[in-house]
């Protein structure tokens, strides 16, 4: 299975760079990272002839009635193919494993089943206890589960940090406004001192004549 883009489900929040704003930029770049170097690794192993030999059992997206139905056992040169297959795709689990658990533990645990579900239903292919319909529903069952359990988990780090994020700017808009009367106060009391040195400041009044005229001038 590639590494899913959960990520791109959370919303993209506004504002200054919360902590919850770097936490997405990190997951959002870990998926990116992560993403590029699954797909690397998948195209790898699909152009090996094992891959293509079992291309029709290994749908990208729903798998049809006709491949659920199928009633055939593996061949012996299908059942090489899958041996195969699993080797050069264990890089690639690895890879996919490491970039859930950079997301999220429980994301990291759920592939890890899926894997294990998938890795049964080709134990049963090689051991031809499972025909290829059979395997094709327990892969598209695996896949299915996991998904809609990951979206559940995406859903709720976006909720979380929605709410982190929202917690935070009214964090600094509380701050903002604490700065803001503190600064006002401190205005006003300068206003106040100004005032005050003014009132008990020493004056002295000069006055001459010019004249009939009298001047005088305070200071």
């Amino acid at each position: 299975m590639r590494l899913i883009v959960l990520v791109a489900l959370m919303a993209v929040l506004a504002g200054c760079a919360t902590r919850a704003q770097l936490e997405m930029a990190r997951l959002m770049n870990s998926v990116e990272s992560g993403k590029a170097a699954s797909e690397a690794c998948i195209a790898k192993v699909k152009e090996t002839p094992e891959y293509r030999l079992l291309a029709p059992y290994l749908p990208e997206g729903s798998a049809s009635l006709a491949a659920q139905a199928n009633p055939a056992k593996a061949t012996p040169a299908e059942i090489k193919a899958v041996f195969v297959v699993q080797e050069a795709g264990a890089e690639c689990r690895k890879i996919n494993l490491e970039g859930m658990g950079s997301l999220n533990p429980d994301m990291m645990a759920l592939l890890a089943q899926a894997y294990a579900k998938v890795d049964a239903g080709y134990l049963g292919i090689v051991e031809r206890k499972m025909t290829w319909g059979e395997f094709v529903r327990v892969r598209e069952a695996a896949r299915t589960e996991f998904l809609d359990q990951a979206m559940a988990i995406a859903r709720q780090m976006d909720r979380e940090l929605q709410a982190a994020h929202k917690a935070e700017v009214d964090e600094y808009k509380e701050a903002a406004k604490a700065i803001l009367i503190w600064s006002e106060q401190q205005h006003a009391m300068y206003q106040r001192q100004k005032l005050i040195e003014a009132i008990n400041r020493p004056r002295t009044t000069n006055c001459q004549y010019i004249g009939k005229r009298v001047t005088c001038t305070t200071f």
